[in-house]
């Protein structure tokens, strides 16, 4: 399946949420329209140099589950959302801090992109301070976006081919400086882009923490459809996101959205709101976190305990009226 507009779109009640198959676009979506024919990629890419996704990549490990469930439905509020009167293709993300789960969001959002079969996707690791997509992925890097920047943005050998079907990998794996990969960014960023676009339906990029060095983030969302930021919930203070949402803004950059991670309970639109300090649109909602808390025992939230007990308390009135 080719053309997006064959994909079929399905949605069934499951938990008071939207339960999603794999393959299924959004009930209404404009993801619905022709596909803008893409180019046969004239490069090689590399195969053979790459293993099985890591656990956290729940999208491959437990595709049925709930946290892949929500990877989907992220998916399909992006496609909702109108850049220029189309959905985004070209997304870069960003976080304020570290370990706030953003490379573990892109890659999962990857495979759900990729899923759709509308095209092939790829995950573009602009994180050279950091670089993790090559661990994720389990790919073992001998080149990436260091050498196509280096040279001529020459694709030929440094994108790697997943395990995963339609999913594409460019690692980082600078070979120069920090500082002078940035540089190259500034400079190849928006051909780069460009180039991708050409081959691929949706290209994701990893970029470094805002506050840790606002540059790459800025020069990649300015030159991508928009930029969706990362926080996690009950770590990443209030400040820090409004912070890194006003760097964004200072650069001419589209805020698509933002995502909050390691969330086990339903979080009101309320609470987005006031991660931006008031009720600005960056934050409508549709951060479904994809909640692992690892490490922590899971248990009701407040409110669903204080329900329960007063659904308890109803019914044993009730009782004692009846006798």
């Amino acid at each position: 399946m080719s053309e997006e507009g064959k994909i079929t779109r399905a949605r069934a009640k499951a938990g008071g949420g939207e339960r999603l198959s794999p393959g299924m676009a959004p009930k209404g979506s404009s993801f619905t329209q022709p596909a803008v024919p893409l180019e046969e990629p004239s490069f090689d890419r590399v195969t053979g140099r790459c293993g099985p996704p890591l656990s956290t990549v729940a999208m491959h490990h437990e595709s049925h589950g709930g946290v892949a469930n929500s990877f989907r439905r992220l998916r399909n509020r992006l496609l909702d959302v109108k850049v220029k009167g189309a959905p985004p293709h070209v997304i870069t993300f960003s976080s304020g801090t570290r370990r706030e789960g953003k490379t573990t969001v892109v890659f999962n959002l990857a495979v759900a992109f990729a899923e759709l079969e509308a095209g092939r996707v790829v995950v573009v690791d602009g994180d050279t301070c950091g670089p993790a997509i090559h661990n994720i992925a389990n790919i073992s890097a001998v080149s990436g976006l260091g050498d196509v920047l280096k040279n001529g943005l020459d694709l030929n050998g440094n994108v790697y081919a997943t395990t995963l079907p339609n999913l594409d990998v460019i690692p980082a794996h600078p070979d120069v400086s920090v500082n002078g990969s940035e540089r190259l960014i500034h400079l190849h960023c928006k051909a780069l882009l460009a180039k991708l676009r050409k081959y691929y339906k949706f290209v994701l990029v990893d970029t470094p923490p805002i506050l840790m060095g606002v540059s790459p983030a800025a020069v990649f969302g300015k030159n991508s459809d928009g930029v969706v930021l990362v926080a996690r919930l009950e770590k990443t203070p209030r400040e820090v996101v409004k912070k890194a949402a006003e760097e964004m803004n200072a650069h001419g950059v589209t805020i698509l959205g933002c995502v909050l991670t390691h969330r086990e309970h339903h979080v009101p639109d309320l609470i987005y709101r006031r991660l931006s300090g008031g009720s600005s649109g960056y934050y409508y909602g549709y951060g479904t976190g994809y909640g692992y808390g690892h490490g922590r025992k899971k248990g009701k939230s407040r409110r669903r305990a204080k329900r329960e007990r007063s659904e308890e308390s109803q019914s044993s009135n009730t009782d004692h009226a009846g006798n």
